[in-house]
């Protein structure tokens, strides 16, 4: 087969498996587990074929969220950031798509401690969804949520405590006040004001966010890390 074919089969490749990848979920990590050795191929010919098409960012972002999930960082990383920087060329540097990619590195430089690293990646993310989505939309909240528990983290409350309170009220306009997103947020703030001995209000947030994850308080708070990929 000659250069031509075999790049030919190489775009059929990576294009059939970015078919079958799927969203990644718990009920899904067997089959994101099974598929990983063609992601791996796929990746290759991504890079050395110079693959510039969006089933290819698809692909490396989807597997480099599962990879993420199972704290598989340093195979994660190099995906994500093919994932990014496909979706910079082809969509350009402020659509939704791209934002998702910032926040998803974004995280996984958090899950790390690499707290200088995620801090401009989940800003530009941010700035992004507020320009393109407008001011109320659920992904602005996800990002707020995000930001918010990275200065968390870092013990920044006077930073961390605003952002979460508009991504609650985000939450609770868009999605309703029992949604899971709500309580989430709600365990986040709640978990700040505890921090900062500020007992009553602590114990309001942590009520509500039971009426939204009916599941016993203690193993609300392991439910903090915001939700998507």
């Amino acid at each position: 087969m000659d250069d031509e074919g075999q790049r030919q089969w190489a775009e059929r490749t990576v294009r059939a498996v970015a078919r079958v990848f799927p969203k990644v979920q718990v009920s899904s990590w067997p089959q994101c587990e099974r598929l990983l050795p063609h992601v791996q191929t796929c990746a290759e010919f991504i890079v050395t074929r110079k693959f510039e098409f969006l089933e290819a960012a698809q692909l490396l972002h989807r597997s480099g969220c599962y990879l993420d999930e199972r704290a598989r960082y340093a195979q994660a990383e190099p995906l994500y950031q093919r994932a990014l920087a496909i979706r910079e060329k082809i969509l350009g540097p402020e659509h939704p798509a791209v934002a998702t990619s910032l926040n998803s590195l974004a995280v996984l430089y958090r899950d790390q401690g690499q707290y200088a690293q995620a801090e401009p990646l989940y800003q530009r993310a941010l700035a992004i969804f507020e320009k393109v989505l407008g001011p109320e939309h659920p992904a602005i909240a996800t990002s707020l949520n995000n930001l918010a528990l990275l200065y968390h983290s870092q013990e920044q409350y006077a930073q961390a405590e605003p952002l979460y309170q508009r991504a609650l009220a985000i939450f609770e306009k868009v999605l309703g006040p029992e949604h899971p997103h709500v309580a989430t947020v709600l365990g986040n703030r709640a978990d700040l004001l505890w921090n900062i001995n500020r007992v009553e209000e602590t114990a309001r947030l942590a009520a509500r966010a039971q009426v939204g994850f009916p599941i016993p308080l203690e193993q609300f708070w392991s439910l903090r890390k915001s939700a998507g990929c």
